[in-house]
């Protein structure tokens, strides 16, 4: 979430204060918001004289995907793998349990089974 404050005398004074402080952004690291804020205020200059509360929003929704690798911190990679693994340890146990409990059973009650599933 974006929060845009003008100075008084916009559109003269073009600079923006830009807070990313929300409590919505509480997951962002302060170097990563820094990161983002540069991006953002780099494109001022391009800017000036336009309406920029829409050109910030433009930018930053045409820019999603590079903004969010910004805040892709360590630890959201790492829940990602941990879920993945996890994911892959529930499968394995689901297979290993279908093979057990098909044992000792008959053709039908083996077809029967795999129907339901």
């Amino acid at each position: 979430m974006i929060q845009i404050t003008w100075p008084k005398d916009y559109p003269e004074e073009e600079n923006a204060l830009i807070d990313l402080d929300s409590f919505f952004n509480s997951h962002i690291k302060p170097d990563e918001k820094e990161v983002m804020l540069n991006k953002i205020s780099e494109q001022f200059d391009d800017w000036a004289g336009m309406a920029m509360t829409f050109n910030i929003i433009n930018y930053v929704s045409d820019n999603i995907e590079e903004f969010k690798e910004c805040i892709k911190n360590k630890h959201v990679i790492e829940r990602e793998e941990k879920e993945t693994v996890i994911q892959l340890q529930i499968e394995e146990k689901k297979e290993k349990g279908r093979e057990a409990s098909t044992k000792g059973m008959t053709k039908a009650q083996k077809k029967e089974i795999l129907r339901q599933i």
